[in-house]
């Protein structure tokens, strides 16, 4: 399904509407968290693939605490109050107390497919592409039409990620092994603090590869994180 424009002139050019009433149990128990005044028919992903998006953002970027949301926030905002078939919605995602699947609902969509990295590999966009926005409508909107993909890591032979990583932390069969990934990246004089070399050596739709500035932006963000999070565990150890 096409992005409406007033989104996808932003860089938010992945858009689907999902069956709310037929999405998975875990999705559908945020539903019950929420104090609705109507009853939810729909559920809209909104997302960025490839570098477009981090343009906008940059022109239109405002100095606030999480200002890539709070842009998202803005830019969707705007177009529901042009759109007058969509008068009731609820968000869930981001910036809210709720922990909704977004990758159950991708994969739903079509967007994620498995990869070894962990993240989502995209039919189109590769490893870049990230989901902004999750809404619930009462709205009757036309449906996304899905349909079974499978991930482009199954036809890679090669697998240049596995061999990218220093400390072997991907592979072909297993989840991502953290307890090797993270200790590594908060190490002094590491090449993965603002990058994950894995991701970088993907040859898969490369042409949509974020720019250097957005990768750095996104990975220190995720670093503070990591940082935050080891040095308030006392059992966690660098």
């Amino acid at each position: 399904m096409n992005p409406p424009p007033q989104l996808a002139q932003y860089g938010l050019n992945l858009f689907a509407v999902l069956d709310w009433t037929k999405l998975s149990p875990d999705c559908q128990k945020t539903n019950q968290e929420l104090d609705l005044h109507f009853t939810p028919k729909r559920l809209i992903l909104v997302g960025n693939g490839g570098p477009t998006f981090w343009e906008a953002f940059s022109t239109h970027r405002q100095n606030e605490a999480h200002p890539v949301d709070q842009f998202c926030i803005r830019v969707i905002k705007d177009w529901l109050q042009k759109e007058p078939a969509i008068p009731n919605v609820a968000w869930l995602y981001p910036l809210t107390d709720l922990v909704f699947p977004l990758q159950q609902a991708g994969k739903t969509a079509g967007w994620h497919l498995p990869s070894p990295l962990g993240i989502g590999i995209h039919k189109q966009y590769g490893l870049w592409f990230a989901y902004r926005a999750a809404l619930l409508t009462d709205a009757a909107l036309p449906l996304t039409e899905s349909s079974l993909l499978t991930s482009p890591c199954e036809d890679c032979i090669e697998k240049p990620c596995i061999q990218a990583c220093p400390v072997q932390a991907i592979t072909a069969t297993e989840p991502p092994h953290l307890e090797r990934c993270s200790p590594y990246r908060l190490q002094k004089q590491t090449h993965c603090q603002n990058q994950c070399l894995s991701r970088m050596s993907c040859p898969y739709a490369s042409e949509y590869r974020y720019t250097d500035e957005q990768i750095r932006y996104h990975y220190q963000h995720s670093y503070q994180m990591l940082l935050k999070w080891y040095s308030s565990t006392p059992s966690n150890h660098l």
